[in-house]
């Protein structure tokens, strides 16, 4: 789509033409996952407020216990699903998941009526900005900073929404005066984390057996990812970055056909690419793991 049928048909000053997609759309992140709940019914048991304090490898399967040791669920297959916390429970020493900070700006009414005609669609390029909701106002954004797990609460920094008002300028030159002229400081918006690899590829398949990789180092020297020893009935599905709505649900079609042992819906070099084992492949490759520095149990029982 040109320039110019983009600012007649849709609203959006946009410096030059793109890709234009018919069937694309928006929604809020909150009411996919409660329609993905509601259309699962009764085969989801939804626990909130709780917190697991760690995993225990029981002889038929795993536990999970508070942090009063008491068992909060039981199963013989657990997926470990809950971004950079699962650091916490597995205690890898060979899977990276960094935190992302990611920090959007809401335009409210008043805002929108400064800064004049708003895109009646979703325009990204150097950033993106989404339509006005149903409570008439629009959001703008995304930071991508790193973010400690130190850092304190998620509070929206007015130096950021800044950065956001200088990607609306990027992306509509013709409000890049407009957005320049509000002040950051008064301005709101929403902030979340996203996980990431070391590469950017999720960590999508079984956990690995660490303390027996590190025991059979030596053996393990030219392994590939099919000779790692593996915990039994434990999966993993992280790090999807800035993606997880859109990857989720292949990589838990990728999970099921791995429990179930049925034809993988992806390559083998993409099951791969994003095997949560991975790295240690490459250190037991290298020779990084040696066999007498076996690490402490991932997941004690």
């Amino acid at each position: 789509m040109s320039a110019e049928e983009a600012a007649a048909r849709h609203g959006a000053p946009v410096p030059h033409g793109g890709l234009w997609f018919g069937q694309g759309g928006w929604a809020p992140p909150p009411e996919i996952c409660r329609a993905q709940l509601a259309r699962a019914g009764a085969a989801v048991t939804a626990r909130y407020g709780s917190r697991v304090a760690r995993l225990a490898r029981v002889a038929d399967g795993w536990q999970a216990l508070d942090a009063a040791g008491t068992v909060m669920a039981a199963a013989p297959v657990v997926v470990v699903a809950n971004a950079y916390e699962a650091l916490r429970l597995l205690a890898p020493r060979h899977m990276t998941i960094d935190r992302v900070r990611g920090q959007l700006t809401t335009l409210e009414p008043a805002a929108l009526a400064r800064l004049g005609e708003w895109p009646d669609c979703v325009v990204t390029g150097t950033g993106y900005l989404l339509p006005r909701a149903a409570d008439g106002t629009a959001r703008v954004g995304s930071s991508y900073e790193p973010d400690p797990q130190d850092s304190g609460a998620l509070d929206a920094r007015p130096a950021v929404h800044a950065e956001n008002l200088a990607r609306l300028g990027a992306l509509l030159p013709a409000l890049a005066g407009s957005a320049a002229g509000l002040d950051p400081a008064t301005l709101k918006g929403y902030v979340g984390v996203r996980s990431v690899s070391h590469n950017r590829l999720p960590l999508i398949g079984r956990v690995p057996d660490e303390v027996q990789a590190a025991r059979d180092a030596a053996a393990l020297s030219g392994a590939r990812l099919r000779d790692i020893p593996r915990l039994p009935g434990l999966y993993a599905a992280l790090a999807y970055g800035s993606r997880g709505l859109t990857w989720a649900a292949l990589g838990a079609e990728l999970l099921a056909c791995q429990i179930e042992g049925e034809p993988l819906p992806l390559e083998l070099d993409l099951a791969e690419a994003i095997d949560p084992a991975r790295l240690l492949v490459r250190a037991l490759r290298q020779g990084t793991v040696a066999s007498g520095d076996v690490p402490a149990e991932p997941v004690p029982g």
